[in-house]
């Protein structure tokens, strides 16, 4: 399948807005690598949002950001907060049926499209910002993540 340089950003945008709660939630890089991913109920409660930082951190050091690429790289992290803010909203007390459960799963679902569209003009300026050696290893690290 042939991937334009728009539908790698987009895919890049999802996979992140993916595996954030993941690495928040506790699972270190290698765990989510290796396809051990934290349920969303563990976001909430091992404190996800306080654990976000932490995930970026794994994948900035993974991609060795020079000076110059900072800038892009904080609008990214700003607003991966913002994201973290908005999944902590999604916390709450057990579901009591199924349709309540239900109900909390689509506002999951559109919190991740929210998400996505937040993350994804971020994605697309950092990915342009990278050079190719490290687009090349961020999009091996969501190769098996899209």
């Amino acid at each position: 399948m042939f991937w334009t340089l728009r539908t790698k950003i987009a895919a890049a945008a999802v996979a992140l807005a993916a595996v954030l709660p993941s690495l928040a939630a506790g699972s270190s890089w290698h765990d989510w690598a290796r396809g051990r991913h934290a349920r969303s109920a563990d976001w909430c409660q091992k404190g996800g949002s306080a654990r976000l930082a932490e995930g970026m951190t794994l994948v900035e050091m993974q991609l060795a950001l020079k000076p110059e690429q900072q800038d892009a790289w904080a609008r990214v992290a700003e607003a991966v907060e913002r994201v973290g803010r908005d999944l902590a909203g999604l916390c709450g007390a057990p579901v009591a049926d199924v349709p309540s459960g239900l109900a909390r799963l689509e506002t999951g679902i559109e919190a991740g499209l929210r998400a996505v569209r937040e993350l994804r003009p971020h994605l697309e300026a950092f990915y342009a910002a990278l050079e190719p050696g490290q687009r090349a290893r961020l999009d091996g690290l969501l190769k098996d993540r899209l």
